[in-house]
């Protein structure tokens, strides 16, 4: 059976279009989609354990891409390492051209994996880091960030004041 993973971040109104049209050319059996951070452990993300649990020996699992799977290098290492050696299935990285079969990376494979792994992970350091620059930018002009206050400073310091004067509130 082909099975294929697609996950997109909650944060980032994203759908799975891209990762759709990447898999397109792949006779996939299943699809297991999920709407989750990918700092989240690959193990620890609902669709995946079930994907993990569904697949059998001889099967292959696509990806779009590693970051698809994982975002830290050690996550992507253990995870298909433990889908290619203990459950014996075949996993396809379609963007980085990587196949990991049941029996394991060679020493050629096993450094290409790494490297590209660590870019992967070195790609989401660099958003993470523009993102955080760019916040604090913002705070530096003025804007305030977060969402908006629902109640209005007169109202809050009333709150803060009920509070402190000892009133359990309810």
């Amino acid at each position: 059976m082909n099975y294929a993973y697609m996950r997109v971040s909650t944060v980032d109104k994203q759908e799975f279009t891209r990762q759709e049209f990447a898999l397109k050319d792949y006779k996939i059996d299943q699809y297991f989609e999920e709407k989750i951070s990918g700092t989240k452990k690959a193990s620890t993300r609902p669709e995946f354990e079930k994907l993990i649990e569904t697949v059998k020996e001889g099967d292959t699992i696509y990806f779009e891409s590693m970051s698809r799977m994982a975002r830290s290098m050690q996550d992507l290492i253990e995870t298909t390492n433990f889908l290619a050696n203990k459950k014996k299935v075949k996993v396809v990285f379609i963007k980085e051209n990587i196949v990991v079969g049941g029996n394991g990376l060679d020493a050629m494979s096993q450094l290409v994996f790494n490297i590209m792994g660590a870019f992967a992970q070195f790609e989401r350091d660099l958003i993470s880091d523009r993102t955080k620059q760019a916040l604090q930018a913002k705070k530096e002009n003025g804007v305030v960030l977060g969402r908006k206050r629902t109640h209005n400073s007169t109202l809050r310091q009333q709150i803060v004041d009920y509070y402190n004067a000892g009133h359990i509130m309810q």
